[in-house]
């Protein structure tokens, strides 16, 4: 395979040799360390008073119009096809799908407070955190940088996009739905869209998990004396039951844990019937639960009864358990848990009155998954009372406890814009201390932005020499458009950067002309 670099010129008849970089295979994530110039320490909501004078910031001295012929060039560290995709993503102003450590600055402070979180759910607890930021000011990098590490760390992940329509929190099955789809793996970690099929599967080889969830035996009987009795034995209501049958549909004995001969009759059955299951335990539309039942009462052995999961508002509770129930599977088939990143497009203001209400019992439900129990456990003090949640479903679904078991391994983040009717809602659902506002970048970070984006850009353009005195004059004029208020967030700033070097490369004789329009632009 090969990536042919057109930029933004037109498409050739011929393509260059030199255009034509080999691929090769993306290594696995790693998390690299935390940079040292700022605290890595877990810290509380308040941001840092700043020990920087509060009058305004004097401009940088004008600029010479940096030369591109200068002798010194930029050498590229990157694989240039890695290299070539994130500058595209840069130039289309969206996160690009890359290792977002090499080109994340100014954020020591939130990867600190993202590690203790993640080494307290790694010791057996739960988290929540909610990250405020103004619109584009790198929310969603932010959330793409916390699933890569939690990857690297062992973690199932799924972030999902909020929105009134698709993903509304008022509607939880949706939001649900949405975070099966994003599931991503550790040992697959740029997949996605396997669901929990994957998860299913170990789930059925998995003698612990088959111990965890109470059906070594096959699980309770259909009573409602025995299905109770069996969760206070750690059964689940809905995962229990899509494991006993995962088992039996891809032929394992349940005592010697064996594959069972099969015709291919019995084989489209089972894969028939797996989709079937999987499509209801994902939130999928599909037939009802008693239809369900019918489907897979050819399964060899003795199975649980199949419960509904209903797009109704008010079943935040009852999905919230399934979400804490995926997070104590993952830890038994070898994960170290589930991370939920919720990322919202300032959807909140544009819900009716009561889809707030809803969207709210979201919020707490979710909370109340990650971080609670009984009282007896709580490690942190909520800021509702779990009494208060309103408790959707029908009999038995009733009386189901907002978070499985224990130590859930659960770690749900939030990230918001800011605005009052959102803030309200955090704030009645979340502990203060476990609300952060996202750090400003300050000049020196930017400076550090076009570094690494020139170390990018080189790598990409390797044929091409980067002149390396251009870096520096680069990152100072960036840092007088973001204190001039037109380049207002680091995705735009990287935009204009990779576009910046495009008029370099394509047409050096113009630089002098755009650096000297752009200084008599900046209003000091």
């Amino acid at each position: 395979m090969a990536v042919v670099c057109f930029d933004s010129l037109p498409l050739p008849i011929e393509v260059s040799v030199d255009e034509i970089h080999p691929c090769e295979p993306v290594p696995a994530i790693v998390a690299p360390p935390v940079p040292a110039e700022r605290s890595t320490a877990p810290v509380p909501m308040e941001a840092p008073a700043s020990s920087e004078p509060t009058t305004i910031a004097q401009p940088p001295p004008p600029l010479a119009a940096p030369s591109v012929h200068a002798l010194e060039s930029v050498v590229g560290s990157h694989d240039p096809c890695h290299a070539a995709s994130t500058l595209e993503a840069m130039r289309l102003g969206v996160v690009p799908d890359a290792d977002l450590s090499a080109y994340t600055v100014g954020r020591a402070q939130e990867i600190g407070i993202v590690a203790g979180d993640l080494e307290s759910v790694t010791a057996g607890n739960g988290a929540v955190r909610a990250f405020i930021g103004d619109y584009g000011s790198g929310k969603t990098h932010l959330l793409e940088l916390v699933q890569q590490r939690a990857l690297a760390r062992g973690y199932l992940t799924a972030l999902v996009m909020l929105n009134q329509e698709e993903t509304s929190p008022s509607h939880p099955k949706r939001v649900y739905r949405a975070l099966t789809r994003a599931l991503r793996y550790p040992d697959r970690p740029f997949e996605e869209g396997e669901g929990l099929s994957p998860l299913l599967a170990k789930g059925a080889e998995s003698h612990d998990a088959l111990r965890v969830f109470a059906i070594e035996d096959g699980g309770p009987k259909n009573s409602l004396a025995d299905i109770e009795a069996s969760l206070q034995r750690g059964y689940h209501l809905y995962l229990s039951p899509a494991l006993s049958y995962a088992r039996s549909l891809r032929g394992l004995d349940v005592g010697k844990g064996s594959r069972r001969s099969r015709s291919a009759a019995d084989d489209a059955y089972a894969s028939e019937c797996l989709d079937l299951l999987e499509d209801w335990i994902e939130g999928h539309p599909t037939i009802s639960n008693q239809d369900i039942d019918s489907q897979l009462a050819r399964a060899v052995g003795r199975h649980p009864k199949i419960y509904s999961l209903l797009d109704y508002r008010p079943w935040a509770r009852i999905y919230g358990y399934l979400l804490s129930g995926l997070a104590a599977l993952a830890r038994a088939v070898g994960y170290r848990g589930l991370v939920v990143l919720l990322d919202e497009a300032e959807f909140y203001s544009l819900l009716s009155r009561e889809n707030r209400a809803f969207a709210d019992h979201l919020f707490k439900s979710w909370t109340y998954a990650a971080m609670g129990g009984a009282e007896a456990d709580a490690t942190e003090e909520l800021p509702f009372d779990a009494a208060d949640i309103e408790i959707g479903g029908y009999g038995i679904q009733q009386r189901l406890p907002g978070r499985y078991g224990g130590a859930s391994g659960l770690y749900v983040v939030f990230a918001m814009t800011p605005s009052p009717d959102g803030m309200a809602a955090l704030g009645g659902a979340i502990p203060q201390e476990r609300v952060a506002t996202l750090t400003p970048l300050v000049h020196a970070d930017y400076m550090a932005l076009a570094a690494r984006i020139c170390d990018f850009y080189a790598s990409a353009y390797s044929q091409w020499r980067l002149p390396g005195k251009l870096v520096e004059p680069l990152g100072k004029v960036l840092s007088g458009l973001i204190q001039a208020g037109y380049v207002s967030n680091p995705r735009h700033a990287m935009k204009f950067l990779v576009e910046f070097l495009d008029v370099v490369r394509f047409q050096p004789a113009k630089v002098g002309p755009v650096v000297r329009d752009l200084q008599t632009q900046l209003t000091w």
